[in-house]
């Protein structure tokens, strides 16, 4: 005796035949369009999947990491500037700077991770190794600015902002983004 099988065409791709249907709501799919669940194959709706509640970062967690992470990035940054120790060193600073900042971040939300929070961590870390040596320059030099020595500071200010996408400050942003983004993934 002959059974003949009835194919179908997948709902979510027309083009693509398939024998198998979802066993909740009877509807066709193909194999990219299958969850296998505890109770058989099912579709992607009826399936019902959920984020992993680590990586389901809402917009109230992500004001939160901004809210810890730009200050953190910013004292962190406003350090590595005014300390001459760590300023010699600042290259390898940089990991660890990158590494505090996703840390706080983690911390404050609870220890979620996922792209979103990365992304915020990136701001943050590229705020305060950018824009704050800047910031630090300028403050310095309406600081120092005095009639005899006026001409220092602005010359001090003028240097920062030349080094400010140097190669080496280029790099230290990269191995904190490396070593930050990997601690939220």
């Amino acid at each position: 005796m002959m059974t003949t099988e009835t194919t179908y065409r997948c709902a979510n791709h027309p083009n693509r035949e398939t024998l198998v249907r979802c066993g909740k709501c009877d509807k066709p799919i193909c194999t990219d369009c299958m969850y296998m669940t505890p109770v058989g194959v099912r579709c992607r709706d009826c399936a019902n999947l959920k984020p992993i509640p680590t990586y389901d970062v809402g917009l109230g967690m992500l004001l939160r990491a901004a809210l810890v992470g730009f200050p953190v990035a910013t004292v962190l940054a406003v350090l590595i500037q005014i300390t001459p120790i760590v300023n010699n060193v600042a290259f390898f600073a940089a990991p660890f700077y990158g590494w505090l900042v996703a840390e706080a971040i983690a911390r404050a939300c609870n220890e979620k991770r996922g792209r979103r929070l990365q992304i915020v961590a990136g701001l943050a870390i590229a705020f305060g190794l950018l824009l704050v040596p800047l910031g630090v320059a300028a403050v310095a030099a309406a600081l120092f600015m005095s009639g005899a020595g006026g001409g220092m500071p602005m010359q001090w200010l003028a240097l920062t902002l030349g080094n400010l996408f140097s190669l080496s400050v280029l790099l230290q942003l990269a191995l904190a983004l490396v070593f930050g983004l990997s601690r939220l993934r």
